[in-house]
Order: C-alpha cells, then structure tokens, then sequence
C-alpha cells in the first residue's frame, strides 16, 4: 500500500513539474514572439549602416546661438572636421553617433504627403545629410515640433512619405557641438603615457 501511495505521489509530482515547465516554456515562446512582432512592425527611417558612411554634417548652435554648420569627413580612415582639420576626432564616438542616426525609428508614418508645409519640413529645424561610398547621399529634414503627441517630423530624400520620430532624436542625438566628436583629454594623455 505504501508503495502505490508513493508511486501516486510521484506521478503527481512528475505531472505538476510538467505543468510548470509547460508554463514557463509557453511564457518565454510568447514574449519572443511578441517582441518579434514588435520588432517587425518597427519602422526605420532611412536606416544605414555606419561602416557605408564617408561624410555627415549638420548644423549646431556657437555659443552666441549662430547656427554653424558641422561637416565631416573620412579622409584616409580618420574622420576630420571642415571647421578645424587640426582637432582630433573620436572615431568611436562618431561610430555610435552614425549607429545612432542610421536607426532612427518613426513612432509614425504619414504617407505621400502633398503639402510638406504642414509638417515644418519647408522651414527645417535641423537638417542632417550624410555621404556614402557609393557616392549617394540621403538628406534628412527635421521639420516642426508636434505638441500634442511629442516628436519631431522628419523627411528623408527621395521618400514621399513624412514620418514622427522622438524627440531625442533633436535634444540629444543631433544637439552636439564640434567638440563632442573631439578626443577628450584624458584620453590623449593615457596614450602619450603608454
């Protein structure tokens, strides 16, 4: 008798770590599919790959709040700046920067747009143009703010359509000064040290 109530109970116990198993290998497809999904529905605009690129520029405000105009180029493998060949540039802080404006992602697209007035795209806020080995260039044209639903719309060349993408993109990502492409200090005294 004892044998068959341990027999039930390990049956019992094999049956609920089944079950459990079942749950959690069921969670796991789910949220996998899921984020596929989510991933898929991800619209880029004007995604590239930063390994492509061979100039960008931009335009910043000097600190008398002129907009100046942030032109690089690769020249040679290292990366200058029109506006001070001489200054160091941090090859690795312009790959993030171009990594970060080659996926740019629209949290909405607004297709074949007639009038780009509507949008601020006539009187640009921010125009960033970006050069490829190819020889191509893609232009993208930050227009006007949107209030309601926050973010900025953004057309690139060549594309009819006219897509909202977030504001960071504004505030942050394009809201450099020459300098921040700049080696930092510290750095070029650990390599002189080494």
């Amino acid at each position: 008798m004892r044998k068959k109530q341990m027999i039930t109970l390990l049956v019992i116990l094999i049956a609920v770590v089944a079950a459990l198993l079942a749950v959690v290998l069921g969670k796991k497809h789910a949220t996998a599919k899921q984020e596929a999904e989510e991933e898929a529905e991800t619209v880029y605009v004007g995604a590239f790959d930063g390994s492509d690129v061979t100039g960008f520029s931009f335009y910043s405000s000097d600190d008398d709040g002129n907009d100046v105009l942030l032109a690089f180029e690769l020249e040679d493998g290292s990366w200058v700046y029109s506006g001070d060949p001489e200054m160091e540039t941090d090859a690795d802080t312009i790959d993030t920067f171009l990594g970060e404006m080659g996926s740019v992602s629209a949290n909405s697209v607004i297709e074949g747009v007639d009038d780009i007035s509507e949008y601020g795209i006539d009187d640009p806020a921010q125009v960033f143009t970006v050069d490829f080995s190819d020889g191509s260039e893609e232009v993208f044209t930050f227009g006007a703010v949107n209030e309601i639903i926050g973010g900025y719309y953004l057309q690139v060349s060549g594309d009819d359509n006219v897509y909202l993408v977030n504001a960071t993109v504004m505030s942050s990502t394009l809201n450099k000064s020459a300098e921040s492409f700049a080696v930092e200090e510290e750095d070029e005294e650990e390599d002189l040290s080494e």
